[in-house]
Formats: C-alpha cells, structure tokens, sequence
C-alpha cells in the first residue's frame, strides 16, 4: 500500500491511490504535538469530496453523514492501525476533508487544473459578484472590478485560480492546453500560486515559503506531458522538495493511461516515478 524510500535523508513515501497518503501523513502527525501541518498538493483533480461518500450509505442508499462522522471517529492518528482499516472505505478522492475531520492535517494548499475561481473567494471577489451578478439581477456597475491583491476569509482547504500558463496573453482557448501543462512545476507558475496562496494565507505563506511544516504531496497526474517533468527552471520546486517534512508520490496509473490517449503518447507512470526521485536527490544534494 506504501513504498518508503529515503533519499539524502529526506523520507519518501509512494502510494497506488491518494487517501493510502492518509498512513505516511499520520506517522509524520504523530510527531507534532499541535495540530499545525500544512500539505501542499500538486494535483489535476482537486479531490474535496466528503469523507467516505461511497461508503456511508444509509439503507436507501444515500449518503448518511452521521455514518462518516462514526467511521471518522474510529481515526486515531496514534494508532496506525485505525488509519489502515479505514483505507478500503475510501476512495481516492476523499483524503483531504478525512485528514482534517481527523485531526491529521491542519490545512492544504492545493495546486489543480481548471480551478477557475480562487477557493475561497476573496472578499473583494464577493463583494463584486454581490453587486454586480446579471444572472442575480443585480446590476451595479459603481463598483470597480476587483484586482489583485485581494483579502480572504480564513479556510482549511486554499486552491488559488489556475487558468491558463503564466504569460499567456488570452484568450485561453484551447491551443494554452499544452502549454499550461507543461508550465506545471516552472519556477515561474509555482511562484505566481504561491503568491495567491500567500494573499490567501499571509500566516502561513509569505515570500514563497511556508512558516508551518509542511507535506509536499504529488498526484503524477498532475504531469499531462513528458515535457512537464522537465523544468527549464527548477529553483522553486526544488525548494519546495528541500524544505519539505516528507514527500508523499501517489501514481493514479488509471489517469496517466487516459493522458497518454489524449495528450502525450510517451507519457509513462514508471518513467514519473523515476524523474520525482530524480528531482528530489539533486534538490537534497
């Protein structure tokens, strides 16, 4: 279920499916007596459904939240075995909202594609809409479009907007696809989202780095393209790997094999693997 390696000190931990992270996550908890750590996440899906939605059913088959709530209940992050049985319950899409009702994760800063609004809204960002929303009927144009930086509401869960590649001069049409994915870890699109999550965050992020200890947790299906593995500039994500408490690799081998079809025919989960680790020895070294 978990593959540790540690490379230059730096402890790995690669998994098949996302929510086997909750393990590894758990083990670093353990160790840290207030609940402060922060993940970071590269990921294309966002993955914040609700914990164990397939599994907490009620007996007409709906989603029973007292359910979830009972089975979250049995998590103890101090005893791993309790991680471990509520593993078959979940799905890979599900670990994030479990790491925080389980007390595991503090809050996560999430990298997605096609996140087209930030996560929270900023408050500026709300107050226009509140004001200006045609399909609400309200009609105000007194109030200026807003434009950054902005102020947030504090959340558990950041996703700042993620439109297109950075430089891009729109419109975003669908000659951008490519290039926005292989953008993913530049040093040039990792700093403009850590410039948003820092708006989002002050606290937490400022300058780029994180105050908190921090997860870096990569989906390889955030990687669309060989191309994207390769960096022409690797200062911030290799800074991201160095400061990192542990690194957590998960595969999603079912996503890669639907990228290779629809974007890169090259594109191989075994050869991400190989470049990550890669990646995090010459940024360890």
């Amino acid at each position: 279920m978990v593959t540790k390696k540690i490379i230059n000190s730096k402890k790995v931990y690669i998994t098949e499916k996302h929510h086997h992270n909750l393990i590894p996550w758990a083990q670093l908890r353990q160790g840290i007596k207030n609940n402060e750590l922060l993940v970071l996440s590269l990921d294309h899906h966002t993955d914040i459904y609700v914990p164990f939605q397939r599994f907490a059913k009620d007996s007409q088959g709906n989603y029973d939240p007292q359910i979830a709530i009972v089975e979250i209940n049995k998590m103890d992050f101090n005893n791993i075995k309790t991680i471990e049985n509520a593993i078959p319950n979940l799905r890979n899409d599900e670990h994030i909202e479990t790491a925080l009702r389980a007390d595991i994760i503090y809050k996560f800063f999430i990298i997605a594609y096609k996140y087209q609004n930030d996560q929270p809204l900023s408050n500026e960002q709300t107050k226009y809409t509140a004001a200006f929303s045609p399909q609400l009927g309200n009609f105000n144009t007194s109030i200026p479009i807003p434009i950054r930086p902005y102020t947030y509401p504090d959340a558990d869960i950041y996703i700042p907007e993620n439109n297109c590649f950075v430089g891009c001069p729109g419109p975003h049409v669908d000659r951008c696809v490519i290039p926005h994915f292989n953008q993913c870890i530049e040093s040039i699109f990792l700093n403009d989202q850590l410039d948003i999550m820092g708006q989002m965050s002050p606290s937490l992020i400022k300058n780029g780095k994180f105050s908190n200890k921090y997860i870096l947790d990569i989906d390889l299906d955030y990687f669309h393209t060989t191309q994207s593995i390769h960096p022409k500039n690797t200062d911030t994500f290799y800074r991201l790997i160095k400061n990192a408490e542990i690194i957590t690799i998960t595969k999603e081998a079912d996503f890669i094999a639907m990228w290779r079809e629809e974007h890169d025919s090259s594109l191989n989960v075994n050869d991400l693997v190989a470049e990550i680790l890669i990646h995090i020895k010459n940024a360890t070294t």
